[in-house]
């Protein structure tokens, strides 16, 4: 859930964290996507003059640079044809994680975003009749706000099921219930190819 954000971001006089610049662009791109945080901060525009070390030395970073960063988890700053940016895609747990929903930040928030969503739902079922009524509604409430997601274009594909083999007889009896989420939220489009013949 970690995002390394290097170096600092300097607007006028002040300067800031990066980290905290990061956080205020994720807020603004998740509130253009309708509060939902499964588009990328990356390459996404920040109010700056310059980028800048602790001592207040400009830093001023080539995309390979930039990208170089990236490869180690790591979020920068990139002054390019459109302005300062936010450059990068990845968590901490990068590269030394390479599972997409530890290692991309707006898959890892996607997965975060959900699981909230869901408790949140679900919560009005805790001590309800564990009965079949329960579980169908449950699986269908879920998989109607799972559809939607997909349909927004906030997941690529998204399914609950409550499947027997995690659910024994002894569980349910005490009153377990397991559901199980299959997620795909879209990956950003990192790298555009072109081939030219």
């Amino acid at each position: 859930d970690q995002v390394p954000c290097w170096p600092k971001v300097k607007n006028g006089l002040n300067i800031y964290h990066a980290s905290t610049v990061m956080a205020c662009v994720a807020g603004v791109t998740d509130a253009a996507h309708d509060g939902i945080p499964y588009a990328s901060p990356s390459n996404k525009a920040v109010v700056a003059t310059s980028a800048v070390l602790d001592n207040g030395a400009d830093v001023l970073l080539t995309r390979p640079q930039a990208n170089a960063l990236n490869d180690q988890g790591i979020v920068t700053l990139l002054n390019g044809f459109n302005g300062w940016r936010l450059w990068g895609n990845r968590t901490a747990a990068y590269p030394g994680t390479t599972d997409i929903k530890d290692a991309m930040i707006p898959v890892r928030r996607m997965f975060n975003w959900i699981g909230n969503t869901i408790i949140l739902t679900a919560d009005r079922d805790v001590d309800e009749p564990g009965n079949r009524r329960l579980i169908d509604g449950v699986v269908g409430t879920m998989q109607s706000f799972l559809n939607s997601l997909i349909a927004a274009g906030a997941l690529v594909d998204g399914l609950i099921e409550f499947r027997s083999d995690e659910n024994a007889l002894a569980d349910i009896s005490d009153g377990k219930l397991t559901f199980h989420l299959t997620l795909t939220p879209p990956s950003p489009a990192e790298t555009l190819e072109f081939v030219f013949e």
